[in-house]
């Protein structure tokens, strides 16, 4: 019986940690803007600051509605039992931030910050180095009304210039924020070689 109180208790702990309030602080109003942010929070090693910047509950809520007003897509148009479902799961975003975090992908963008960081320190790169060189924003695209695309970051450290991906950022009423996990890309290559080291 202890043990399950013991265990009881450390879940809650987790779940009151882990599902904190909304995240606030510098917003970007360009994808250029979150490329630098998300790099200036990689060299101060700043997750709480880098969690600014994930999705969060007024995001999603943001797309979930234009998803609602657009019956879906033209590609993928939603029946009215999904249409149901839908309005359901927003009401339930609007005050419920630990089910935004479990229902989009904050964990797993959360957690490539910490990897990312580790990887690039792996093949070579000094942080404390780190200076934004450019950016490639690609794949632009258009879902329910909001604007999406991939930020390719490009930075020096040392004597070589280093490619990161910002995947699936998205365009909200806050400004850009990150819709998916980092993606490190190693040594920069020139665009037609960019694809080759993606994991």
């Amino acid at each position: 019986m202890k043990l399950l109180s013991t265990i009881f208790l450390a879940m809650t702990f987790f779940l009151l940690v882990a599902c904190g309030g909304k995240q606030s602080g510098p917003t970007a109003d360009s994808g250029k803007m979150l490329a630098k942010l998300v790099l200036s929070s990689m060299v101060k090693n700043d997750e709480e600051g880098f969690e600014n910047f994930i999705i969060n509950g007024e995001d999603l809520v943001q797309f979930y509605t234009s998803k609602l007003k657009n019956k879906g897509s033209e590609k993928y148009p939603l029946n009215p039992e999904q249409l149901e479902l839908l309005k359901k799961d927003i009401d339930r975003m609007k005050n419920n931030e630990c089910y935004v975090k479990t229902r989009s992908s904050y964990f797993r963008i959360k957690d490539s910050f910490t990897r990312i960081r580790k990887k690039a320190e792996k093949a070579g790169v000094n942080w404390k180095q780190a200076q934004f060189v450019d950016v490639d924003i690609a794949n632009k695209r258009t879902r329910y009304n909001i604007a999406h695309a991939d930020i390719y970051l490009q930075f020096k450290s040392g004597d070589k210039n280093w490619d990161l991906k910002i995947d699936d950022v998205v365009k909200t009423k806050r400004g850009w924020v990150i819709g998916d996990k980092l993606v490190w890309r190693g040594q920069y290559q020139a665009p037609e070689n960019q694809f080759k080291n993606s994991k």
